[in-house]
């Protein structure tokens, strides 16, 4: 396969037979160093294709991306906690029905 691969998916699998290929004991030099090159020219592919993935995130989230790094994925930071107002008491019954008279509990309906 000396073509261009029709996909970022098509080029991973091609990638993948190459590798098998190559490390099998049957594979002649001369065909494992062909795979080696194809293989090369598919990782070109492959990371030119993610450059444009991660440069159309970047548009889509206005840049607010924070740069990866795959060989130390970030690990589950916990978020510091916020200061939060006191908590109101929730309102008597009276003031939830527009009740003025506290003496009288009645649905309004």
């Amino acid at each position: 396969m000396s073509k261009t691969p029709q996909s970022f998916e098509d080029a991973i699998l091609r990638l993948e037979a190459l590798t098998q290929q190559i490390q099998s004991n049957e594979t002649p030099l001369e065909v494992a160093l062909k795979n080696y090159e194809e293989g090369r020219k598919l990782v070109q592919f492959c990371r030119q294709k993610l450059a444009e993935v991660e440069q159309k995130l970047h548009i889509l989230d206005k840049d607010e991306l924070t740069p990866m790094d795959l060989d130390n994925p970030p690990q589950a930071a916990a978020k510091p906690k916020t200061a939060r107002k006191a908590d109101k008491p929730a309102p008597a019954s009276d003031e939830l029905w527009g009740n003025d008279n506290h003496d009288n509990h009645e649905i309004p309906f």
